[in-house]
């Protein structure tokens, strides 16, 4: 028997993308699954820019901008990119840097988003794309 998919969990709402039933493990993260997953936000843009923060890799610095839609392609190393400006920032951006203010109409299915690309990335993957140093203490 197959279990219902519950709206509430986000897992669940990942599978929904995939057509996958409850049960099924999440898709791995790849070229393919990407570009269902880019299909899948696009087809979800609410068509008005979303305000957030972008948070770029390796700095403590955040800066307001405005998401102003999905990018055209996908890239392995670095997601499905959004269509960003800011002060200091225009262009595509990783979605997975991108932080939108709580009220974002956007917001949930940002985050679906994010929670699983991150499920798709080895530690290393994830500290790498963070910029962050991966050396052990006193190595």
């Amino acid at each position: 028997m197959t279990l219902p998919l519950s709206w509430d969990n986000p897992a669940d709402r990942v599978r929904a993308v995939f057509g996958l039933p409850a049960e099924a493990p999440l898709p791995r993260v790849d070229a393919d699954t990407l570009l269902v997953f880019r299909q899948h936000l696009a087809d979800q843009w609410p068509g008005r820019p979303q305000a957030g923060v972008y948070c770029e890799p390796g700095r403590f610095q955040r800066e307001q901008i405005w998401l102003c839609g999905v990018g055209d392609g996908v890239d392995e190393s670095r997601g499905v990119c959004g269509e960003i400006a800011g002060d200091s920032l225009a262009g595509e951006y990783p979605l997975s840097r991108v932080a939108l203010d709580a009220d974002a109409e956007w917001n949930e299915t940002l985050a679906d988003y994010q929670f699983w690309y991150a499920q798709g990335q080895t530690p290393l993957d994830h500290a790498t794309a963070w910029g962050v140093d991966t050396v052990a203490p006193g190595g």
